[in-house]
């Protein structure tokens, strides 16, 4: 078991940066990659300064890459293609976006709000049609007064029934019979 902080082995990556040729006004024109010489003495010189060592399994990379654009670049980047619709992207998206509120706004928030008051002028009716109202009630009861048979024909009707029809009857008696 290794003691806390000791290094069991280092991998190490570095970037550079290509060589940059400039034109009369001092704008990039092309980049030149760096050659394997001047690659292989940024390695030993990293490998000397971060004490480097192969036997524990180090390793490190040294890679050349353009880190400015040059006009050829953006030339070929605009030559791919940018459609003049995506410059206009946000605009729609905030317009869809609107539209899908305007949409929910109309369809859901609005018809709710409508029922609701109509609900609301429903329960608060002013005394007058209240009175009306109970009035419209009492005539329509006086017109619709239920008549009950009198007593001796409910009798007449439950005999009759019970002489037609022993058998339920007999097990109605039972049971008052045994509850009782």
């Amino acid at each position: 078991m290794n003691p806390v902080g000791t290094i069991t082995k280092l991998s190490v990556s570095v970037l550079v940066a290509d060589r940059v040729k400039v034109d009369k006004d001092g704008k990039p024109v092309s980049t030149t990659p760096r050659t394997e010489e001047e690659l292989k003495s940024i390695e030993n010189m990293i490998a000397r300064a971060i004490g480097l060592t192969p036997e524990r399994g180090d390793m490190i990379n040294v890679l050349s890459m353009p880190f400015v654009e040059t006009d050829k670049a953006i030339i070929e980047e605009n030559a791919l293609g940018t459609h003049p619709l995506y410059e206009y992207l946000p605009f729609i998206k905030y317009g869809l976006v609107s539209l899908g509120i305007l949409f929910l706004y109309f369809l859901l928030i609005r018809p709710v709000i409508k029922t609701m008051k109509g609900e609301v002028k429903e329960h608060y009716k002013t005394v007058e049609q209240l009175e009306q109202e109970q009035r419209q009630a009492l005539e329509n009861k006086e017109e619709e007064e239920i008549i009950l048979p009198p007593v001796d024909d409910a009798i007449t009707t439950l005999r009759r029934e019970v002489l037609q029809n022993h058998v339920p009857t007999a097990f109605i008696v039972k049971n008052w019979i045994q509850e009782g």
